[in-house]
């Protein structure tokens, strides 16, 4: 087994040695060969540069310097993709992630589990633009996507590289990574884990963010319950729209009868947007259907991941590519084996 801790870092130059330290005191213990992926994500205080000299005769550290600061989630994108390990361990790089904990969170991997998430039952922030504001996203979280971890914005993960690898991270979607996970098929559970006050830095979290958060929820929302048949979101909505235009349209007739021209017209107005409405609703779910079907056909945008193969003759086959099954496996002969 082979271990890849990716760890995002944006002006920490106060916290890097301290960070390699407290590393090196757990991985180098844990058995496994390990490698170090360090993101500079467009640091300007010297980041970057107080990493190459910590690397310097240190083959297990690797650091990727990104053109401009990008965000967490690219950073760690970036460094998952970059990564060659069978398990992926992601941190924050400001020490309040433990690194002791690590051991346990991949040791829980051998249970079964594709994604071990890390839990800061007890947290060291601020209450009022931290914990609470926190405590709120991960109880409309739970709620929305039925996922059972508590604490959805845990940098410290232990996951499966091939899954780690499947998530579609963009925007700010890392703090979604368990419900990603769960949605590509993976099994993922949850460890309490210790969380450090900040001793060093600055805190790159702002309560602006929140917004954020419940725009990119209605985003994941969509992809993991109607990307592959959009025409039930767009088609549902639509249909209600067009039956509320209808009924608008039909509470016309009696208000003119009755003279109220004025009701009358706006009832006519609203019919109208609604009925535009629904019919562009439509459009969009006709194309988004065009599009799913393109990605669902491509080798690479298939909704389905095979976890194993089974043969009568073999015990199990959970290694081979998902395009390429050898024929001897699963009882096919040669033309010129035939009699």
């Amino acid at each position: 087994m082979q271990l890849s801790l990716v760890i995002p870092l944006r002006d920490e130059i106060d916290s890097v040695d301290a960070l390699l330290e407290a590393l090196d005191r757990t991985v180098p213990l844990m058995g496994m060969s390990y490698e170090y992926i360090l993101i500079d994500d467009g640091s300007v205080d010297g980041t970057f540069e107080r990493l190459q000299t910590l690397a310097a005769g240190h083959p297990e550290i690797r650091i990727l310097k990104l053109r401009r600061s990008y965000g967490q989630t690219s950073a760690l994108h970036a460094g998952i993709q970059e990564a060659l390990g069978t398990v992926i361990v992601t941190l924050d790089g400001d020490l309040q992630n433990d690194p002791a904990d690590i051991p346990k969170l991949v040791a829980r991997l051998d249970d079964g589990f594709d994604l071990v998430c890390g839990w800061r039952k007890i947290r060291h922030d601020s209450l009022v633009t931290r914990r609470l504001p926190s405590r709120v996203a991960n109880a409309l979280i739970r709620m929305l996507t039925h996922t059972t971890v508590h604490d959805i914005g845990c940098t410290l993960r232990a996951m499966q590289g091939d899954i780690a690898k499947e998530l579609p991270l963009r925007g700010q979607w890392h703090r979604f990574i368990p419900v990603l996970a769960a949605w590509k098929g993976a099994r993922v559970t949850e460890m309490v884990v210790t969380h450090h006050p900040r001793v060093a830095g600055l805190s790159k979290y702002r309560l602006s963010r929140s917004l954020g958060v419940l725009v990119d929820l209605a985003a994941i929302l969509y992809l993991t319950r109607w990307s592959d048949r959009p025409m039930r979101f767009f088609g549902v909505v639509g249909f209600w729209l067009c039956a509320i235009s209808c009924g608008c349209l039909l509470s016309s007739v009696p208000l003119f009868s009755m003279g109220s021209f004025a009701t009358a017209v706006a009832a006519v107005f609203v019919s109208i947007i609604g009925g535009f409405t629904s019919l562009l609703l439509a459009s969009f779910g006709f194309l988004a259907e065009q599009m799913a079907t393109a990605e669902n056909n491509s080798p690479h945008g298939r909704p389905w991941k095979i976890r194993a193969r089974f043969s009568g003759t073999l015990d199990e086959i959970d290694d081979l590519h998902p395009d390429i099954i050898r024929h001897e496996y699963f009882g096919f002969k040669d033309s010129h084996h035939a009699a």
